[in-house]
This record gives C-alpha cells, structure tokens and sequence, in this order.
C-alpha cells in the first residue's frame, strides 16, 4: 500500500510538472498521463493512474477524445 501511494505521488507530480525525464518519452508514462489527463477532463472518470486497470474493471475508463500531443503542453 505505501509503495502504491508512493508511486502515485511520484507520477501525478511528473504528470503535472514534466522535466524530461529519462522516461517521459516511453509508452507506459505516455499512456499513464494520458489516461490521467482525461481524468482531469472528466473528473468521474479514470480514477486510477497507477492501475488503470481497476478502472476498466469498475468501468470507470474512458478513452481518449483528443490526440495526446494536442493536449499535452511541453
């Protein structure tokens, strides 16, 4: 639970304040901040940003509107 929250911590703060990480570019963090950026736009919606599984298994994971690129800021 305490690594959980640790990890949830971490990546929200990345997610919010990026600075080029070594892995920023991958696809886990990509698809992770996404699915977290959509949350942002439905506050109901992709609760999860560590496991975002527990989302489509609760049914609360929406898919993205919009290219992440175009939403993204950096």
């Amino acid at each position: 639970l305490t690594l959980y929250q640790a990890s949830y911590e971490y990546l929200h703060y990345c997610f919010h304040v990026p600075n080029n990480r070594w892995f920023e570019g991958m696809r886990w963090f990509m698809f992770l901040n996404e699915h977290h950026i959509q949350h942002h736009q439905r506050p109901n919606k992709n609760l999860n940003i560590v496991l975002p599984l527990a989302d489509f298994l609760l049914r609360t994971r929406v898919k993205p509107n919009e290219p992440l690129k175009a939403l993204l800021k950096w």
